[in-house]
């Protein structure tokens, strides 16, 4: 089993979790060594490529607002508003994602 993570630009081998960025392309969670994600990504922002990084400080903080959005919304508002809540539970399962996927595998 490969338990190798290798980044989107270089597609050279990420060793360690600080030099990893995750963020999205298409949907996709996609792996980036922390200065490929400085040149290339950092400062392009369209509806399918993220701007924000899925991990680190940024990337948890995001989280966590989305889980107590989502949580409020669904306890404070209708039917409808509940639907919407629902939608911040996706940066949730996007952070999750990341972390099994990539994280995981890497040495601190």
């Amino acid at each position: 089993m490969n338990h190798s993570v290798y980044c989107e630009r270089c597609r050279k081998e990420i060793k360690y979790r600080d030099d990893l960025v995750t963020t999205t392309f298409l949907f996709q969670l996609v792996p980036y060594h922390d200065e490929c994600y400085s040149k290339d990504i950092k400062g392009m922002r369209t509806f399918f490529v993220g701007n924000q990084p899925l991990n680190g400080l940024s990337g948890n903080i995001l989280t966590l607002i989305a889980f107590i959005l989502g949580i409020a919304a669904f306890f404070l508002l209708d039917e409808n508003g509940r639907l919407t809540g629902l939608l911040a539970f996706v940066v949730l399962g996007y952070r999750l994602y990341s972390y099994f996927k990539f994280e995981k595998k890497l040495a601190p």
